[in-house]
């Protein structure tokens, strides 16, 4: 089971990064978003849990929304008949991350953070300008600090594998 979920895991990493490096964009802080909103009226329960690993909704919503976003934005919606399919490989695909990042070394998480900057610099360059890498990071919902970080744990998890 667990290695169909590092194969599944690296399918939607390989996938997301395409998808990201293609459509890197920059957010406020200040701006709240519709799943922090939800949150702070329903609370934010946990979806799944285990030895290393605590996915709650608000995580799983958020990467939901981000996903079929960047899907629609590139012309490719959802069909409403497979979002809980996607939903189930979004979390399987946290789920991994996270037993994956356990798993690391201080030495994977360092070669990590150098690959993440790296893939980030490239996506600058691709993209000409910090106001154009601006727009499309607020676009995406993310700063820079988040979009290096979310590259950061997809690294890891690769050296890793």
């Amino acid at each position: 089971m667990f290695d169909k979920n590092i194969v599944r895991f690296l399918a939607l990493v390989a996938m997301a990064v395409a998808v990201i490096q293609g459509q890197a964009q920059t957010a406020t802080n200040a701006e709240a978003k519709p799943v922090d909103k939800v949150t702070a009226l329903f609370g934010d329960e946990v979806v799944a849990k285990g030895k290393g690993v605590e996915v709650k909704r608000g995580q799983l919503d958020e990467e939901v929304i981000r996903i079929k976003s960047q899907l629609a934005a590139a012309g490719q919606p959802i069909p409403a008949a497979q979002v809980k399919m996607v939903e189930q490989n979004i979390l399987d695909q946290m789920i991994a991350l996270q037993l994956l990042k356990g798993k690391a070394t201080d030495e994977d998480k360092a070669s990590a953070k150098v690959t993440a900057e790296k893939r980030f610099a490239a996506a600058k360059e691709r993209l000409g300008s910090d106001d154009v890498v601006k727009m499309r990071l607020k676009a995406e919902g993310l700063s820079e600090e988040q979009l290096v970080a979310k590259w950061t744990e997809q690294a890891t998890a690769e050296a890793v594998v």
